[in-house]
């Protein structure tokens, strides 16, 4: 569901990137979650962060069945990076599985997650 974002356009190729007002709202692109992939990824996510300005980051989950540590720690790295900027992060529409991952590495008290992009979207920042 695109939630009628305009798309932004930039030089993402591992992420779905749409804007709501101040907001930047990301899912990933593609299923082939690899190392070269994630290492991809991280590299754009730091880009919208450090050179695009991004300071409010919605990060869907859809689609991810299988969480490696390498992502995890990616993830970890983009919190403590938006942390530093005075930036938040949400992530939403996490299968029950990927939950579980966070909650057994205990990283789960570290993000904010929501159920839809709706709601990551609605409550105040």
């Amino acid at each position: 569901m695109t939630l009628g974002i305009p798309r932004a356009r930039g030089p993402y190729q591992c992420l779905d990137l749409r804007k709501h007002g101040e907001v930047h709202v990301v899912q990933f692109i593609g299923s082939n979650l690899d190392e070269a992939w994630i290492e991809d990824m991280a590299e754009e996510l730091h880009h919208l962060i450090q050179r695009d300005g991004c300071r409010k980051l919605v990060l869907s989950l859809s689609g991810i069945e299988c969480l490696y540590s390498l992502l995890l720690g990616k993830l970890m790295t983009v919190r403590r990076l938006m942390h530093s900027f005075n930036g938040r992060l949400r992530l939403c529409e996490a299968s029950p599985h990927v939950r579980e991952v966070f909650r057994i590495c205990c990283l789960e008290r570290f993000f904010d997650f929501y159920d839809t992009r709706e709601d990551a979207l609605r409550m105040p920042w």
